[in-house]
């Protein structure tokens, strides 16, 4: 299991917050562990195409025996919370290849 560093964390919450701020938004964004880690995994790698199977691996367990469409799941949530309400589209599904984060940091 991945274990997520409370300085990562402080960045990572900063970094978004910086990012929609310096677009004029006051923003105080509320993320689940989970959602919080699927976001992490995409911005360690952002403009970079990340598989399902990677985030499962990041953001779960190398151990994960769940349905892989979880992931879905987290990514409709993360753009409900940190693109919609700002009309951008950060957050990118990649047709048959993954996700990737773009301009949010």
């Amino acid at each position: 299991m991945r274990v997520l560093l409370v300085e990562d964390e402080r960045r990572l919450a900063e970094l978004v917050k910086s990012g929609l701020a310096g677009e004029g938004f006051a923003v105080d964004i509320a993320l689940t562990p989970k959602e919080f880690a699927v976001l992490h995994s995409l911005a360690r790698r952002p403009g970079e195409v990340v598989s399902k199977a990677e985030l499962l691996e990041q953001a779960w367990d190398f151990a994960y025996a769940g349905d892989p469409s979880i992931v879905e799941v987290y990514i409709s949530a993360l753009h409900r919370k940190i693109d919609a309400p700002f009309g951008r589209s950060s957050l990118v599904t990649v047709r048959g290849a993954g996700y990737r984060l773009d301009g949010l940091l």
